[in-house]
């Protein structure tokens, strides 16, 4: 190149990033080990939150013969300071558990972070439920490889999944604690993935949990200021609703609780059962009592109400009315009703008393933790 002409070497500069492309190799878990590629580097990709994507096998070790796979992008120039946050939390929370889907590659490209991961073929658990029927009573293709096997399975490596991102090791893989635990702070449906399991023909798919934009490190009082918490809107716990209360490992497990229950619904009533559920949590509203500026009463489809604690010294009070939470009665007549109907197994009869006695409580610091329910669920597979 000594001899060329500088024009040659000029074309040459700026025609060499379309010949090169970037070959990745599996992430070693670590914020400081992302890749940061050259400005000039030619990535051809139409890019949106989360997309499909497809890698030649020549530009990748990211084990396997796949060749696509899901590309995340936090983009810094619309939310800057976020996105590196969030970024932060997706290559430092995702611990490695047979439920939890791995994290391939991280990268930087410009102003924009970006998360390589396993293409999930079935999407995700609300699309499961809605795309395939647990019954051959109810609408869409029959999941005849659904059964209370397969349930206490996923279940409880959901669970030991989140034991392991909470701190406490994983049952599963024999594994202890470590000392750098994870709130989730976004479990829901739609964060947990369902992947094609090509070992089991009897049990075809293996839900993995994603999605740890939001996690938060609750440091050594394991608990925060509810002013920091987002999470789920559908799936949020009571204690959300309230100024000055703390949160901690137990806000996941009431939205676990709330996940599970929904997941109860679709194998004994199907989706439209899911569906119904919501529309008659969301027709409960909370005590009509409840009319300060800061707390007024709407239609959510949430698991609790808020209402007027009622005792003798209310009446004789000048100061403002205590608001307290309680679970919404529908929620309770829903799991009731969920017990006494002739598909609910022993299995699931069992379970749904744990959701209601150990998950969906009102107080947090009563809820189990999520290694207690790790181990119930271990127990309870038939």
């Amino acid at each position: 190149m000594q001899e060329w002409k500088a024009h040659d070497k000029d074309l040459f500069y700026h025609l060499q990033w379309q010949m090169k492309s970037p070959h990745f190799k599996l992430w070693e878990p670590s914020f400081d080990n992302y890749r940061q590629l050259d400005e000039e580097q030619v990535i051809d990709l139409q890019i949106s939150t989360v997309q499909r994507i497809k890698i030649h096998q020549g530009h990748h070790s990211l084990g396997g013969d796949r060749d696509f796979f899901a590309l995340k992008v936090l983009d810094m120039s619309v939310f800057p300071g976020i996105a590196e946050e969030s970024f932060k939390n997706e290559t430092t929370a995702r611990v490695s558990h047979p439920h939890i889907t791995a994290l391939l590659a991280a990268f930087q490209y410009r102003n924009k972070f970006y998360l390589i991961l396993p293409w999930a073929e079935e999407g995700n658990l609300r699309q499961l439920w809605r795309n395939k029927s647990s019954s051959p009573g109810c609408p869409g293709g029959v999941a005849t490889w659904c059964s209370d096997s397969w349930m206490a399975e996923q279940c409880f490596g959901i669970a030991d999944a989140l034991a392991k991102v909470h701190g406490y090791g994983s049952l599963m893989q024999k594994e202890k604690g470590t000392n750098q635990p994870k709130l989730h702070h976004d479990i829901k449906p739609e964060n947990i993935l369902c992947f094609r399991n090509c070992e089991n023909s009897a049990a075809p798919y293996i839900l993995k949990l994603t999605d740890f934009e939001f996690s938060l490190a609750l440091g050594p009082s394991g608990t925060i200021e509810v002013e920091k918490a987002i999470g789920s809107k559908t799936y949020r716990p009571p204690e959300a609703e309230f100024k000055k209360s703390k949160i901690g490992y137990s806000w996941d497990i009431w939205c676990l609780g709330c996940l599970y229950l929904e997941f109860i619904t679709w194998a004994i009533l199907g989706w439209s059962g899911v569906e119904r559920f919501g529309d008659s949590r969301a027709e409960e509203d909370d005590d009509d009592h409840i009319g300060t500026s800061e707390l007024r009463p709407v239609q959510e489809d949430v698991f609790f109400r808020k209402r007027v604690a009622k005792n003798i010294w209310t009446w004789f009070s000048k100061s403002q009315p205590k608001v307290v939470a309680e679970i919404k009665q529908t929620v309770a007549l829903h799991i009731k009703g969920l017990r006494g109907d002739p598909r609910c197994t022993k299995f699931l009869g069992n379970f749904l008393g744990y959701i209601e006695e150990k998950m969906l409580v009102i107080d947090s610091s009563k809820r189990a933790t999520s290694v207690e329910v790790s181990g119930y669920m271990n127990q309870l597979m038939p």
